[in-house]
């Protein structure tokens, strides 16, 4: 098993080559890992998958963005560890994130 981390150079795309591999596509948004040089020698075509993340990782930023604010994790350790007597209003309230910026997004010119 290969991990997205673990360098792809030589010795791994003769393997690959041997093996009657005929391409190589890394799971990840770049490709830094890879000797593209080392893969065109053998004749086999390089391929990854950009933007993959772009939308999950808007995601996940916008789910932990609300739970930190409104305190989630917390309130749940809470809840489970059977600490909840009874109508607290304001225990766990968070912050109020609207007609707030939370954040700012920057594009390159």
């Amino acid at each position: 098993m290969l991990l997205l981390p673990q360098d792809w150079g030589s010795e791994l795309f003769q393997a690959l080559k041997s093996a009657g591999g005929k391409a190589y596509s890394n799971y990840a948004v770049g490709y830094n890992n890879v000797k593209v040089p080392e893969a065109t020698k053998r004749g086999i075509p390089v391929g990854n998958t950009p933007g993959v993340l772009t939308e999950t990782t808007a995601e996940i930023a916008a789910a932990l963005t609300l739970a930190a604010a409104r305190r989630v994790v917390e309130a749940d350790a809470f809840m489970r560890s059977g600490q909840y007597k009874g109508w607290l209003p304001t225990l766990f309230i968070g912050q109020l994130l609207h007609h707030k910026t939370v954040s700012r997004l920057l594009h390159p010119l």
